[in-house]
């Protein structure tokens, strides 16, 4: 008998073993949700997988796991990219939608509550002064 755990984790495996990540193994969080912890050099521009995808839900058919890192200074990065993104190609955007933007993106990153005034000096230590200066311009 075949279980959904068992056909969850060979789903996982081949989705792991086609980014040469296959070492790493899903596990259960508190919630009973999948989670693949990965360490930081796997995110960049260079790497495995790009920053955007730490924090995000992989979908595997009728299944879904999160991927994850430890490092906070990644998840920081990670959401910086993502802001920077979502800022990027915008002329102007309201507070109140970035807000929400950054409140949804930091929880799903396990950084707490941090705001549009959190941001600027991480941007300009991350070498993002023109997303410090978007954040800045919203403060």
């Amino acid at each position: 008998m075949y279980t959904a755990r068992q056909n969850f984790e060979e789903k996982a495996g081949r989705w792991l073993s086609t980014r040469n990540l296959a070492r790493h193994q899903p596990t259960r969080g508190r919630y009973g949700e999948w989670r693949i912890t990965l360490p930081a050099k796997s995110f960049g521009e260079d790497a495995v997988l790009p920053l955007n995808k730490l924090g995000s839900f992989v979908v595997l058919e009728t299944s879904f796991f999160h991927v994850w890192c430890s490092d906070e200074r990644a998840r920081r990065e990670a959401l910086l990219a993502r802001l920077d993104s979502m800022l990027g190609p915008r002329n102007s955007v309201d507070r109140d939608t970035v807000e929400s933007f950054i409140a949804k993106l930091s929880h799903q990153l396990g950084l707490g509550n941090l705001d549009v005034a959190d941001l600027p000096q991480a941007a300009v230590r991350a070498g993002r002064r023109s997303l410090a200066d978007q954040l800045r311009r919203l403060s």
